[in-house]
């Protein structure tokens, strides 16, 4: 559905990550054996005009490490073109990569980007970013999963993260139906990024 104020309409029709022997749910209710998950959707500009060319639509995790880690890092780890007519299908296949794994969770952005972006680790925030979904965030969870204390309300497997704006600190995300995900294309001082951590 597109709303006003201009987004990208990407529907997630059946998902799929895991780690270890977990694996996705097909719905919001129920646990899967699913090998893949599937994204897809629409893609449009705020004036409802056709995207970018070149454009696709990429997951994409925020991984947090100590600095003796080597600090904080961005993955993207599955892309897909935006077709001629703006939409898309974007696949991640079971297990996510293990450079994602942040205790038994993953949690991803959905952001459009250049096409000729490299699947692989990123230092820094991507320079050319086109948009992403600002009230939405894509969430995996393991059985054994330790985080952040709203990860207890999300099912084993994938599952579909709401954004609750804090007024102060992290935004929160309770889990909520997988039918509909928007993108807000813009730069990226023009959205508002989900700030989980």
């Amino acid at each position: 559905m597109t709303h006003k104020g201009g987004i990208v309409e990407c529907m997630i029709l059946m998902t799929a990550w895991g780690c270890g022997g977990m694996r996705g749910a097909t719905s919001t209710d129920d646990v899967s054996q699913t090998e893949e998950t599937e994204v897809s959707g629409r893609v449009g500009l705020r004036d409802g005009s056709a995207p970018p060319a070149n454009t696709s639509v990429c997951a994409v995790s925020l991984v947090t490490r100590r600095k003796s880690l080597g600090g904080d890092y961005r993955y993207v780890y599955a892309c897909s073109p935006v077709r001629p007519d703006g939409t898309y299908a974007l696949r991640v296949v079971t297990p996510p990569p293990d450079a994602i794994d942040q205790g038994g969770y993953a949690v991803a952005w959905l952001m459009a980007l250049p096409s000729n972006q490299a699947l692989g680790r990123l230092e820094h925030f991507p320079k050319d970013f086109r948009g992403v979904a600002e009230s939405n965030a894509l969430v995996y969870r393991a059985a054994d999963a330790s985080g952040f204390p709203w990860l207890a309300t999300f099912p084993e497997g994938v599952s579909c993260g709401q954004v609750t704006r804090a007024t102060s600190g992290n935004d929160t995300l309770s889990r909520t139906a997988c039918l509909s995900i928007d993108l807000t294309l813009g730069a990226r001082a023009a959205v508002r990024m989900p700030n989980w951590d």
